[in-house]
This record gives structure tokens, sequence and C-alpha cells, in this order.
């Protein structure tokens, strides 16, 4: 394809997608950021999302707050995107954090191979795929109502 034709296809897909687009978040997480949040955890959002599409999702979802995050990274923020580690890697050096004080919740193959080769504790979410696609991660759990109950008393 010649690159005018490209990019009116790049273009046409945007825009078809724009169209279609919704914000959803995997249930549970506006509570578990607020919970993490209210007991000082310093908190990073991690995607290959790019940044104008994450900042939408904040915009039109109200919550979570960006503010609710100390560090995002997106697809523009590194050069090697997950499944390599470097997102998470940037992501723990912008949080003045050790690897051993961080704790990735992941539902993807790729974010899983991007956190444990960046040395990081994963678990996993069954929000998106069943649990034999994410077996990488140290421990699957169902969701993030799940995970927000490993933090009840501690």
């Amino acid at each position: 394809l010649t690159p005018e034709v490209q990019r009116r296809v790049t273009e046409s897909k945007d825009r078809i997608l724009n169209e279609i687009f919704q914000v959803r978040f995997i249930p549970g997480s506006l509570e578990l950021i607020q919970k993490l949040k209210a007991r000082g955890l310093r908190l990073a959002l991690v995607t290959g999302t790019r940044g104008e599409v994450v900042s939408r999702i904040f915009k039109e979802g109200l919550n979570p707050p960006e503010a609710d995050f100390d560090v995002v990274i997106t697809a523009e923020s590194v050069e090697r995107k997950k499944p390599a580690p470097d997102p998470y890697l940037k992501a723990v050096e912008m949080l003045g954090l050790r690897k051993e004080e961080c704790l990735v919740i992941e539902n993807a193959p790729a974010g899983i191979t991007s956190a444990k080769g960046a040395g990081l504790r994963c678990l996993a979410i069954t929000t998106s795929l069943p649990a034999s696609y994410l077996k990488e991660a140290d421990a699957v759990l169902a969701g993030l109502e799940d995970v927000a109950s490993l933090f009840n008393n501690h």
C-alpha cells in the first residue's frame, strides 16, 4: 500500500474505534484502587495502551482519576513494550521502590511475561482469559475482589 492509502486506512480505523469506544472498568478496580491508596501504597498503571486513549479513559470514566496513580506508563513511555520487561522496570524506577516491594496485577500473558521478566511478583486475574493462559503468574485469582481480600488483614 502507498503511504497515502495506509494513512487513510489508519484514520478510518481510528474513527471507527473512537465511535464504538466505551469505558468499562474491571469489576472491583475502583474499590481496590481506593483501598490501596487509603493504606498509603504507591500505585502505577502500566499499560500498552496509547497515552491519548488512557487520558480519554480517565476523562470519560471519571474514576479512577489519574491522580490515583503515582506513575502512569503507556505505550509511548518505553521503546520496548510488553512482553519486554521495560514497562515494569520503568514503573519500579519511577516509583522509587525496590522490586521486592512491588506486586503486579495482570490479566494477560504479555503483561505477566513483562512483570516476571522484570523480576516482579505477579498476580493474575481471570477477567479477560481463563487461568490456563495465565499460569506464568505467581498466583491466579478470579478477580480484583479476591486481590482486595489479600489486603484485608495486613
